[in-house]
């Protein structure tokens, strides 16, 4: 999955994979999950929330980046 938004956007971002890479070059970090498989990423970017993302697979890459 991959999702490109405009530069200046404010969001509530979730993003998680069971069996892939995430990749984001907004400022959230990435974590794996410990001894258990997959990834995920939270975090809030902008001033103001205006939307909430919530991007998850089970098996594959999620990408977001922003222009």
């Amino acid at each position: 999955m991959i999702v490109t938004t405009p530069g200046a956007m404010g969001a509530d971002i979730e993003m998680s994979t069971l069996s892939g890479a995430l990749e984001t070059n907004f400022p959230i970090e990435v974590k794996a999950k410990g001894f258990r498989p997959g990834r995920s990423a939270r975090g809030t970017v902008g001033t103001r929330a205006d939307y909430n993302l919530h991007l998850s697979t089970i098996s594959g890459k999620v990408s977001l980046t922003a222009k």
